[in-house]
């Protein structure tokens, strides 16, 4: 929730305060295959009315776009099965969303980014897909390209907020994640 206070000069050129509550909802799933569960999500569309629908493993191919009415929905397919991502914002707020598109020569296909230009500083949703254990040296590379995509958009001065499955394990301890497993991989360490 985003709460700001408006100091606005009142009719006799005093300053009134206005108090401006904005409430995000944002849904996360990693889905394994967004088109057999239509179904869920549109009961949790109806049901929590989320402004945005962030998931991963769609396993949409190519340029092929799951669709949800109310929501406008960028995409980041594999061009072979399995993986893909997918973010859904909700038609009220599309006229104010871009996806950053990655520099051709650099493009990595597990990073969607879309920016919602909303209040003074924009907000970045970041949403990535991490490599599985024991690909050390593709899971650093990841890592240091999703590190380099945070430090990009925290330049220009705006928010960012990444979700997602990053395919690591943090452990339980002052670093991890308390009630977890203590095994940390070495994308843990990383991270």
């Amino acid at each position: 929730m985003v709460k700001r206070k408006d100091r606005r000069k009142g009719k006799r050129g005093k300053k009134q305060q206005r108090k401006c509550d904005e409430k995000v909802k944002i849904f996360y799933c990693n889905v394994r295959g967004i088109k057999s569960k239509r179904e869920s999500i549109e009961e949790i569309v109806e049901s929590c009315a989320p402004n945005i629908l962030v998931f991963n493993e769609t396993f949409n191919e190519n340029e092929e776009i799951f669709q949800i009415d109310g929501y406008r929905t960028y995409t980041k397919n594999r061009i072979y099965k399995k993986g893909g991502l997918a973010v859904m914002v909700q038609t009220q707020w599309a006229k104010k969303t871009v996806e950053i598109k990655d520099d051709p020569d650099e493009e990595h296909e597990d990073i969607l980014v879309i920016k919602i230009h909303k209040g003074k500083s924009p907000i970045n949703i970041m949403t990535t897909y991490g490599k599985q254990e024991g690909y050390k040296d593709e899971i650093m590379q990841q890592m240091a390209a999703w590190d380099q995509k945070i430090v990009e958009i925290q330049r220009r001065g705006e928010h960012v907020m990444w979700i997602g499955d990053l395919n690591v394990k943090v452990g339980n301890d002052k670093d991890g994640i308390q009630g977890n497993v203590s095994e940390i991989s070495h994308g843990g360490k990383l991270l």
